[in-house]
């Protein structure tokens, strides 16, 4: 089976270097916990992918495409189907003061980015003057993917929180109905520094592979905290016993006070009370 152009398919993998074993990727927290390279901030589990777009390595891509659902495979990549061949070209000497402020604490096996924006290795620092390696890290090395198809995603509703996952580090929740996709955002979220480009993002990709929903909103509620709101508990009636006797002995029992008139024509300052208690405060 070769999967089309743009199908939605959800893959578990571990990527390592071939020629020393070291895993530099994966979606496996098991594999991550091996290598000491378990983030709390990832989310371990099958990854997103659109076969033919370059969501991952495009010589992983390729081969991914030629895969079947369920499928558990190892794909080898040379280097030029990987992170390239070495370029010698990329290997320069310059003064240790073009890398700005981290000149002072650079060291041999840094990655740094120097004051041309290019960002390279140091592998040799002496005499006032730092050598920089701007290939990629693993350029020249075989990449070996462990690979398993885990599923094609189909169904418009189940390809919604794949999306989410990737481009937001938070669960958010969402509901799908009639086409109409809404989502929350809670304010810790919408405060985060990117968050209109991350939404800008989400939006312009989900449209682009579920073509049927219509409308994207994102709700975001922010709750004034000076605000004493009266909740449905503070609303339900006093069910207590001697309460309600009280209550109904004073309204059926006449008054025999002798100041009746003055009573009946005198506001009841407990009655008052009463009312106004279950009030918002500064009512």
């Amino acid at each position: 089976m070769t999967f089309d152009k743009g199908t939605l398919i959800l893959v578990d993998y571990t990527a390592r270097i071939k020629e020393t074993g070291e895993i530099f990727d994966t979606t496996i927290a098991d594999d991550a916990e091996e290598q000491n390279i378990y983030d709390d901030h990832d989310v371990y589990e099958p990854k997103l992918v659109a076969v033919g777009h370059s969501w991952v390595l495009k010589g992983f891509d390729d081969e991914l495409a030629l895969l079947n659902p369920g499928d558990n495979t190892l794909i080898e990549l040379p280097p030029e189907k990987g992170f390239g061949i070495k370029d010698a070209r990329k290997i320069r000497m310059i003064p240790l003061r073009k890398l700005g402020e981290d000149a002072e604490k650079a060291s041999v096996g840094d990655t740094i980015e120097d004051s041309e924006g290019r960002i390279g290795r140091v592998t040799y620092i002496g005499s006032g003057r730092v050598r920089m390696d701007y290939n990629h890290k693993y350029a020249g090395k075989t990449i070996t993917y462990d690979a398993n198809i885990v599923k094609v995603l189909t169904d418009d509703a189940e390809k919604i929180q794949p999306f989410l996952t990737r481009h937001f580090d938070q669960d958010l929740k969402f509901t799908y109905d009639n086409d109409l996709l809404d989502i929350s955002i809670p304010p810790e979220v919408s405060r985060l520094e990117g968050a209109s480009s991350q939404k800008r993002f989400f939006v312009a990709e989900i449209l682009q592979f579920i073509p049927t929903i219509v409308s994207v909103r994102f709700i975001e509620e922010h709750v004034n905290p000076d605000v004493h709101f009266v909740s449905a508990a503070d609303d339900t009636p006093d069910t207590d016993t001697d309460t309600d006797t009280d209550t109904d002995t004073d309204l059926d029992t006449p008054d025999t006070d002798t100041d009746t008139d003055t009573d009946l024509d005198t506001p009841d300052t407990a009655a008052s009370n009463a009312d106004t208690s279950d009030r918002p405060a500064g009512s």
